[in-house]
Order: C-alpha cells, then structure tokens, then sequence
C-alpha cells in the first residue's frame, strides 16, 4: 500500500477497487460509523502516510525519517490505546 498509493490514485475503477477492499481488510471487519472502525480507519491512514513520507525524505534526512516513525508510532499507539498521553 504504501509503494503504491500515489499511482493507485491515477489508475481506473478496477484498481481503486483492489485497493479498497484490501484496505478494508487491513483496518477490520468492525461496524461502519463505530469508533472502533475510525480509530482503525485513522491509525491505518496514518501509518500508510507515515511510512510514505518517511521514505520520501529518507535519503536526504535520515534521522528525520527515523523521527517520522518513531512519532507515527507513538500517536498510533495512543489513539489505539496501547501507551498513555
């Protein structure tokens, strides 16, 4: 997902379909509208966009791709409740 979401973006209909539903897998099975689901829906999100932007700046900005992670990971934790604020 994350090698690819850009392109993903410009492809047809049968593709953002692919993707969707693998999306859908990724975050869960839980009930649309629930916090659950939003929660996972955000973490998901913003892990893919971590990692992409991560990646993106990693050549020229290493520590900075290093802190890019290590601060998704660390929000994603919260919002999934697994660490305290």
């Amino acid at each position: 997902m994350t090698a690819s979401g850009s392109e993903i973006a410009r492809q047809g209909k049968k593709v953002s379909r692919a993707f969707a539903d693998g999306f859908a897998k990724f975050v869960g099975n839980s009930k649309s509208g629930s916090s659950d689901r939003e929660r996972a829906l955000a973490i998901a999100s913003a892990a893919i966009g971590a990692v992409i932007v991560s990646r993106s700046v990693a050549k020229a900005e290493p520590k900075l791709a290093d802190e890019i992670l290590a601060a998704s990971r660390l929000i994603a934790g919260e919002m999934a409740g697994l660490r305290s604020k």
